[in-house]
């Protein structure tokens, strides 16, 4: 990818309000670093942190989805280029979700529950996710594209 550029690490009120705004984010940064990603990768991407984002809000503050949002109910937000991969890490401050990789109630996605679905998608659009407790009492999802992987759309 050439001369990696720097990392961008912002805050965003957990309101679904901002996800346009989130989703404007990743667009100009995959642009910028000129990832030799193809148009459906670069929306499969955009579409993994539009679900991990929505997650948060729905499941880590459900204040918000009752729509009375709080000032201090943020999402944490980091991209990067590491490895030659896009590299998209999400902190919230809800509790402890137990969640993992295979999580969503069953094998395929047919067999998720409603709630589970936008696992299954996080995990089909992204070469790799990490769900961790972090040591200062935090969710953190990691979640990793990498160049190689192909995308979903095919042209032709």
């Amino acid at each position: 990818m050439g001369q990696d550029p720097p990392s961008t690490k912002f805050r965003i009120p957990a309101d679904f309000a901002e996800m346009s705004l989130l989703r404007t984010r990743i667009r100009e940064f995959l642009s910028a670093t000129k990832a030799p990603f193809d148009d459906g990768a670069r929306e499969e991407i955009v579409l993994a942190l539009d679900e991990a984002a929505s997650n948060i809000i729905q499941h880590a503050y459900p204040d918000c989805c009752a729509g009375e949002p709080q000032p201090e109910q943020a999402i944490d937000v980091e991209f990067a280029v590491e490895n030659n991969a896009i590299v998209i890490r999400l902190w919230d401050d809800g509790p402890p979700h137990g969640l993992s990789c295979d999580s969503g109630g069953g094998n395929s996605i047919d067999e998720a529950d409603e709630s589970g679905r936008g696992l299954f998608i996080m995990a089909a659009t992204m070469t790799d996710l990490r769900f961790e407790r972090t040591d200062d009492d935090r969710n953190l999802l990691v979640m990793r594209r990498s160049t190689q992987q192909s995308s979903w759309a095919r042209e032709g």
